[in-house]
């Protein structure tokens, strides 16, 4: 897994309570965001994310993502639409995938 996850992962373990909200891209060098999310909900089971990906015909998006229907927005987006996405998705009910 590449430094930034690694980073990522260990700010989580030491600030629990502190994020709530991780976004991530689907395609990214070393590990993908789905693989992120994964180290990151045996963390926090619960945490709330949003992925993001100008590609929309990548298979990891179409498999992780679309099929369940998790929070995106496919890029190019604005400052209006990801405050949009933010907000919705941290008014959501928390889930916890298993």
């Amino acid at each position: 897994m590449g430094h930034g996850h690694e980073a990522l992962i260990h700010c989580l373990a030491i600030h629990r309570s502190r994020i709530d909200l991780v976004l991530t891209d689907v395609v990214m060098p070393e590990a993908s965001g789905p693989e992120l999310v994964k180290h990151l909900q045996q963390l926090r089971p619960g945490l709330r994310l949003i992925y993001t990906s100008g590609y929309a015909d990548n298979p990891a998006l179409r498999e992780e993502v679309l099929k369940h229907n998790l929070p995106f927005l496919q890029k190019p987006y604005g400052q209006s639409e990801l405050l949009g996405k933010i907000r919705e998705v941290l008014d959501m009910p928390v889930t916890i995938i298993p």
